[in-house]
């Protein structure tokens, strides 16, 4: 017997991953920034770390957001409910991150000029 919420079930495991990712994110990158200004020092890789975590939970957040997209039509489910909404909270802060670099690189380039 097939399961019946195969992409609402993936999409919640997606989801609480890609809350997790984004906990640590912000964990670190205020952690890494107390250890920065305590040595007085530019360590590069504190911020290659908070990259890395930042573009994978893009990434999980996205493909959580298109399982939950292709379970719409299974029935509903507390999962389902809960993956749906981190996921699209998770793309739409992405799409709002894209939105105001591009904003602030417009104005950077009209000051330019």
């Amino acid at each position: 017997m097939e399961n019946l919420n195969r992409y609402s079930q993936s999409a919640f495991k997606y989801g609480i991953i890609g809350l997790l990712l984004l906990i640590n994110v912000f964990l670190y990158s205020s952690l890494f920034q107390k250890i920065q200004y305590s040595l007085e020092s530019n360590f590069k890789i504190f911020d290659e770390i908070i990259g890395v975590l930042s573009l994978t939970t893009i990434i999980i957040g996205i493909i959580g957001f298109i399982k939950s997209m292709k379970g719409l039509k299974e029935p509903n489910t507390p999962k389902k409910i809960i993956g749906l909404i981190i996921n699209s909270g998770i793309t739409i802060l992405f799409i709002a991150i894209i939105i105001t670099v591009i904003a602030r690189l417009t104005m950077y380039f009209d000051s330019i000029q």
